[in-house]
């Protein structure tokens, strides 16, 4: 089915194949949940507050963009700077080159979900969640494995008050776990961004900060109760770009608190909960609020 809703109110879309989705209008009280796309899905927010509108346990495999097309899978645009209600929630992006979620739209919260096999192909830039535009989302419990792009979560092009916790990025073939760039305030929380190898002949884990080039630096950022490999700031003012405290990196980062060296995790590799930190890691009980480090 293709689903056209321009508005749709109080409705439910459950298990189904959906070719395509295009939502708009005052659209709201809407969810479609167990379900499988194989095309492309569209929000457009711009009339949307605190609309409700959920994708709930569907999964989205295999779906590329094209130069014409839309780069997210799940692209929800229109911000108006008054909060959405759009959730993603507890679904499985993977394969293709198309963006996973494309978050344009103010207020969006991508929850529970898993990504993995998404692929950078030229002439696209492939994210498994690239912001652009969109303030005040939230990115919260998600599980990162198994990629080929350059960032597991993107912020390119600035962003302000997001928050990003409790999501897990394994090793994979990327550069970076965050690029975050011209941010304003946002808060990077309890997450388990892994070590080891990646792509790029980098190490894993490491949050980019910093700017296009013409672009502001970012500020205000707060980074902490994390499990990470390290910050990377070329030629920025650390106090100004960001604090980091109560986090366990692989690198020495500046900030109160934080603890250099490596976790042991419950493990084996495989699933977000096993990325959790095993008894008598480093890290146990050493986060801000006396729990562990990373993920919950």
């Amino acid at each position: 089915m293709a689903l056209e809703f321009a508005p749709a109110v109080n409705v439910r879309i459950d298990g189904l194949t959906v070719t395509s989705a295009n939502i708009s209008g005052r659209s709201r009280n809407l969810t479609i949940a167990n379900s499988r796309f194989t095309g492309i899905a569209v929000v457009n927010a711009q009339q949307m507050v605190n609309a409700n509108v959920v994708f709930d346990g569907n999964s989205h495999a295999d779906i590329n963009t094209c130069a014409a097309c839309y780069a997210g899978r799940l692209h929800i645009e229109g911000n108006s700077g008054r909060p959405s209600g759009v959730v993603v929630a507890n679904s499985v992006f993977s394969g293709g080159n198309s963006d996973g979620v494309r978050a344009d739209a103010d207020g969006i919260e991508i929850r529970g979900n898993e990504f993995f096999g998404l692929r950078d192909e030229d002439p696209f830039h492939t994210d498994p969640i690239q912001i652009f535009g969109g303030t005040r989302i939230v990115i919260r419990g998600n599980y990162f494995h198994d990629l080929h792009v350059s960032a597991a979560i993107m912020m390119a092009d600035g962003g302000a008050q997001n928050v990003v916790e409790q999501n897990v990025i394994a090793p994979g073939d990327y550069g970076w776990a965050l690029t975050w760039y011209s941010d304003s305030g946002s808060i990077i929380r309890h997450n388990t961004f892994a070590d080891g190898s990646c792509g790029f002949d980098l190490a894993c884990g490491i949050i980019n900060l910093g700017a296009k080039p013409g672009e502001p630096v970012g500020h205000g950022t707060i980074i902490r109760d994390n499990v990470l490999g390290g910050i990377s700031y070329p030629g920025g003012d650390p106090d100004r770009m960001f604090t980091a405290r109560y986090n366990l990196s692989r690198d020495t980062i500046p900030g109160a608190h934080n603890i250099t060296g490596l976790p042991t995790y419950v493990g084996p590799a495989g699933r977000r909960s096993r990325y959790r930190l095993a008894r008598g890691s480093l890290g146990e009980h050493d986060a801000s609020g006396g729990t562990d480090i990373g993920i919950r």
